[in-house]
């Protein structure tokens, strides 16, 4: 069992460029345990709207273009993460995740005539293993780990050490002045937090970590969260996966009446392919267009390949992204041989289309869409399923609410209007998981 520290006690415990096999070993992990759950009675005593407070003057300080966060990973999502930690976003999904209280994570809270009380108390080690593709993703679970006044844990992938604890030391350098008029350090919340490295082979380090979680929250495909899963773990321990899962798009016939209408949308769906490489469970591969209307499905494909054609210039590719480059150009052989194919001179986005193909697409990722003809949108229903969790729509207000309560059934669980698919809310995969993180107590 060997494990690795990255991020303890409020500081960055490597270089920038530290790689796995520079990483030093360490030799006792309940030293860990207990500094973090030291750190969580000095976080459990800030107020929730101070907290909020902290983590929107954070979301400020990344905002700085010259700041080292910003320039370090401006391609990797962070802004997308300044928003999340904006304090009226907070605001909004606190309450919303709290029965219309916030307050509940503070102190015992009238619920009836009966002097009822409730609290919201914390679980104790929330453990999260973050999906080395998509690191940034992983903030989205620890910050409503913080949020619930929990200590924790996040184990970081070999292909992405550095991001979340250079994000942590960041955090661990903003203080403010809190409610009571007293300081709230940073660094003082962040030593709740430990940041690791193990081998995902090492069982004997994953079991430690498992069996030492109140709650374990794992991120990645099925078979890295199949294992954390069936790891041993304590009785009552709560489990929250993000998991595989593919997502899409309806275009409506009452949108293609109108070839302007029909370009906003393009470039509404091609924001949303554009968002992490089509990474997160949230992006669309396939895009249902329904037929005889007046922008017929193939040409709503090449309105679409000019809106991608201007996104890519817009939001830029992190130049460490590797992409499929063969899978990638064996789709463009093939749909030039049975359809079309859309795409620049490079690998920066493309657009296949058949009259041929049906149903969901396998996904390719890094900006590759599928667009496919169909005559009726709500037969889209017989494709969903529990793998199934975004329905981006461009329908008419009747309609979406008919597609909707057909999909949800089935297992989505989001229908936003197309352009807001990679928006991160609340509920998130069908859950509210900061309702997760936490005991409601009664007195």
């Amino acid at each position: 069992m060997k494990f690795y520290q990255l991020f303890i006690d409020g500081k960055y415990k490597s270089s920038i460029n530290e790689h796995t096999s520079d990483l030093k070993e360490i030799n006792n992990f309940t030293n860990i345990l207990n500094s973090i759950k030291k750190a969580q009675l000095y976080l459990t005593k800030i107020k929730i709207e101070d907290l909020i407070t902290w983590l929107d003057k954070v979301s400020i300080a990344w905002s700085d273009r010259e700041s080292l966060i910003q320039k370090r990973f401006s391609s990797q999502g962070i802004n997308f993460l300044i928003l999340w930690f904006s304090k009226k976003h907070l605001m909004e999904i606190t309450n919303l995740a709290f029965r219309g209280n916030r307050n509940f994570l503070d102190d015992f809270i009238n619920i009836n005539e009966n002097k009822n009380k409730l609290k919201a108390q914390p679980r104790g080690v929330v453990s999260h293993w973050i999906a080395g593709n998509v690191p940034m993703l992983g903030m989205l679970s620890l910050v409503q780990g913080i949020l619930t006044k929990n200590a924790n844990i996040v184990k970081v992938s070999k292909d992405n050490l550095q991001v979340v604890p250079m994000l942590l030391e960041s955090m661990s350098k903003i203080d403010i002045k809190g409610s009571n008029g007293k300081k709230i350090e940073g660094k003082k919340i962040i030593q709740s937090i430990a940041c690791i490295y193990y081998s995902s082979s090492d069982d004997e380090a994953l079991k430690e970590m498992s069996l030492n979680s109140k709650v374990r929250v794992a991120w990645g495909g099925m078979e890295a969260v199949e294992k954390i899963m069936n790891l041993p773990r304590k009785f009552g321990c709560e489990d929250i996966i993000f998991g595989p899962k593919t997502s899409f798009v309806v275009i409506g016939a009452e949108k293609l009446r109108d070839k302007n209408i029909a370009i906003k949308i393009a470039r509404k769906v091609a924001l949303d392919a554009s968002q992490f490489e089509q990474q997160g469970c949230n992006s669309p591969h396939t895009v249902f267009v329904e037929k005889n209307k007046f922008i017929s499905p193939m040409k709503f494909a090449e309105l679409l390949s000019n809106e991608m054609n201007t996104i890519s210039k817009k939001i830029i590719r992190d130049p460490n992204t590797v992409v499929d480059t063969g899978k990638i150009l064996m789709l463009r052989a093939q749909h030039e041989m049975k359809g079309e194919a859309f795409y620049p001179n490079g690998l920066d986005w493309t657009i296949l289309y058949s009259d041929k193909d049906k149903g969901l697409a396998e996904p390719c990722y890094y900006r590759t869409l599928f667009v496919r003809p169909i005559s009726d949108v709500m037969s889209v229903e017989k494709y969903c399923s529990h793998l199934t969790q975004t329905a981006g729509v461009a329908l008419s207000d009747k309609r979406k609410k008919e597609f909707a309560l057909r999909v949800s059934a089935k297992g989505i669980d989001r229908i936003p209007d197309v352009g807001s698919m990679s928006n991160y809310d609340v509920p998130w995969d069908g859950m509210f998981v900061m309702d997760r993180l936490i005991r409601w107590c009664k007195i």
